[in-house]
């Protein structure tokens, strides 16, 4: 039995002693914190072998509860410095709190099987009670099921003796996601949600979070199979997976119409989805004389789809989730170019009275008018990467070594909004590309539609026009080390001095030049900080 409580409690006092700004008179507030976790794990193991066989159980039960908290008091009018107590102060205190509790109960097991390390079965369970759903919801069982075959000891494979290790391998199992707001299963009500009636404004309390009190466990079932292969006196290692996660009872947040008030939505068992892929991964180590060196390499293929919704579509802002299509996919009209000229304007389906040469012309995809409208809009792109890959590259010789360490992504969209991409948005300027490349009867073949403030919004409306391509390559990690020699650090009682230099985010390779593409551009932050690149050194010195 083990148990491991966590324990933070914060007790800040802040205050406003001189008169600031539009405050003219002094205030104090005291805030009171607590978090405290707690866990209790019980375990119980049983181990045997006899002849050629190994079997290994464990059973147990896990118990985990969170608790946090807040007291906050605040106070104004004091005479001075000195007293900076609650009650010091000439007006009434007032005082607001918070507390949260959730738990998660946890029975959970395993049982391993093994001949000669050869045949190789395990199982494994759980099931798990959460606080965060209703009582009649909050359990949920997830099995899990392997299998290996070690066949390179296997009698027929012993002549094959360049081959060090062959697995194969083969497994199924459930996993269970809570990830959800707490009491997501009732309604929250709030005060103060002030009213007018008969010309007066009237206090009263009104729901402001919606909810869906049979939302249950999001359950994933992951079935993969694989091997794994060493060769060579194992200095080159394969391995490769192919897998099938299919995620059913998705938890979502699902927003709710503006005509409706102003109400969060509720979370949501929206349907389900599937991720399929395969996974490979290479490595290989060798070493010429005294020079060591190493390269490896990693790719994956994800294949992303919804496979039901429980209604046609879900919006979220400029993305959707739509059965047939990745989750959270770009939706919006199918620009056509720029138009050029006024009698093409004519000539095309109506947008506004406003549309003039160089503005982003649109495919009027719903043919029952000659308008563009809502009902023109289609999926336009896809922020999951379908190809994930990464790369090292090392060598050493004599105690100095170089160390790097690339990674990437390739087939993925990101959708330009923001200050950066809309001209004199929100008070701004304009980037150069809007000066030199945006629409001119001059430049009839120019990039960018023509330059206006976003007010005219007819060439900012989510379209294909503003999807760019967000692959990159990325070196993420380059080190240089040296270790001294042990003949000059042997009368320093020390054992091991590395001298090293470190550099992240150092180069990256895209075509998207508006932003980080590594960053998630999905949400309107195209004004984000990108991902900082750091130079750093340092000396590691062992007794």
């Amino acid at each position: 039995m083990s148990a491991y409580p966590i324990i933070n409690l914060t007790h800040p006092k802040t205050g406003v002693i001189t008169p600031m700004g539009n405050i003219p008179a002094r205030g104090i507030r005291d805030i009171a914190t607590n978090a405290i976790n707690l866990t209790n794990f019980h375990t119980l193991t049983y181990d045997h072998v006899f002849n050629n066989h190994s079997i290994s159980a464990l059973g147990g039960f896990s118990l985990e509860s969170f608790t946090n908290g807040s007291l906050t008091g605040y106070n104004q009018g004091y005479l001075g410095n000195d007293l900076t107590e609650l009650d010091a102060g000439s007006t009434s205190p007032s005082v607001s709190g918070t507390s949260q509790t959730s738990r998660l109960a946890s029975y959970f097991g395993r049982i391993h099987y093994s001949y000669k390390e050869k045949y190789l079965l395990e199982s494994n369970f759980r099931y798990d009670g959460s606080s965060r759903f209703a009582s009649d919801r909050r359990w949920g069982f997830f099995p899990s099921f392997s299998a290996g075959w070690v066949i390179n000891k296997e009698r027929f494979f012993k002549e094959i003796n360049w081959v060090d290790n062959l697995k194969f391998r083969a497994s199924w199992g459930e996993l269970g996601n809570q990830n959800i707001a707490l009491y997501s299963y009732i309604n929250s009500i709030s005060l103060g949600q002030n009213y007018s009636f008969n010309g007066t404004v009237v206090g009263g309390t009104a729901i402001t979070q919606l909810s869906d009190p049979t939302i249950t466990w999001e359950t994933t079932s992951v079935t993969d199979i694989g091997f794994d292969l060493d060769i060579l006196k194992s200095k080159l290692s394969v391995q490769f997976d192919w897998y099938d996660k299919r995620t059913r009872d998705i938890l979502w947040r699902v927003s709710v119409p503006a005509q409706v008030g102003n109400l969060n939505g509720p979370f949501k068992n929206i349907g389900s989805l599937t991720n399929t892929g395969v996974e490979f991964t290479v490595n290989y180590y060798n070493h010429i004389s005294n020079f060591n060196y190493n390269i490896g390499g990693n790719i994956a293929y994800l294949k992303n789809k919804v496979t039901n919704l429980n209604r046609d579509i879900y919006y979220e802002g400029v993305t959707i989730v739509q059965e047939g299509y990745p989750v959270s996919s770009f939706y919006g009209l199918q620009a056509e170019g720029i138009f050029k000229t006024e009698d093409e304007v004519k000539k095309s389906a109506y947008i506004s009275n406003a549309t003039q040469p160089g503005d982003i012309k649109y495919k009027n995809v719903d043919d029952s008018n000659d308008i563009i409208d809502n009902n023109d809009r289609v999926v336009i792109g896809n922020n999951i990467p379908k190809y994930t890959y990464s790369f090292v590259l090392g060598g050493s010789y004599k105690g100095l070594d170089l160390q790097l360490f690339f990674q990437g992504v390739q087939d993925v969209d990101t959708y330009v909004s923001g200050n950066l991409a809309q001209p004199y948005r929100n008070g701004a300027g304009v980037t150069p590309e809007w000066l030199t490349d945006s629409w001119t009867p001059e430049k009839p073949n120019a990039p960018l539609p023509r330059l206006t403030t976003p007010l005219y919004t007819q060439n900012f409306q989510t379209s294909s026009y503003w999807i760019q391509d967000a692959s990159y390559l990325r070196l993420k990690n380059i080190q240089l080390s040296y270790e001294l020699p042990k003949s000059l650090i042997k009368n320093w009682n020390l054992s091991k001095i590395k001298l090293f230099v470190n550099g992240q985010n150092l180069l990256t390779f895209s075509e998207f030049v508006l932003g980080d593409p590594e960053r998630n551009l999905t949400r309107n932050n195209m004004i984000d900080y990108p991902i900082a690149k750091t130079i750093s050194g340092g000396v590691n010195i062992t007794f």
